[in-house]
């Protein structure tokens, strides 16, 4: 019943993403939060079991996959500052 309740959230999420035109991962982040940890009614524990960590692995890579495949250089590649290069190198020290 439980897994019903999820799939059933979640696309609820994406519909509701498509109409207000948001990117879908942010009601499923917000309505994942509120259903988890905060008002308990999904405990992804005792949903999975011992395959919680598994079904997380493989949902971040196909996430990560997902998104270098879309990923457009053109989009990130842009001026480089100076203080871009050298404030990661002074601030790690």
């Amino acid at each position: 019943m439980s897994l019903v309740a999820v799939g059933l959230l979640s696309i609820s999420c994406q519909y509701l993403a498509y109409k207000v035109r948001l990117p879908a991962i942010l009601p499923l982040l917000i309505v994942g939060i509120v259903v988890g940890p905060v008002f308990g009614v999904l405990d992804a524990d005792a949903l999975f079991g011992d395959l919680l960590f598994p079904v997380v692995s493989l949902s971040v890579a196909i996430i990560l996959f997902e998104g270098s495949l879309t990923l457009k250089f053109g989009d990130i590649a842009g001026p480089v500052s100076y203080t871009h290069l050298t404030l990661p190198t002074i601030y790690s020290v």
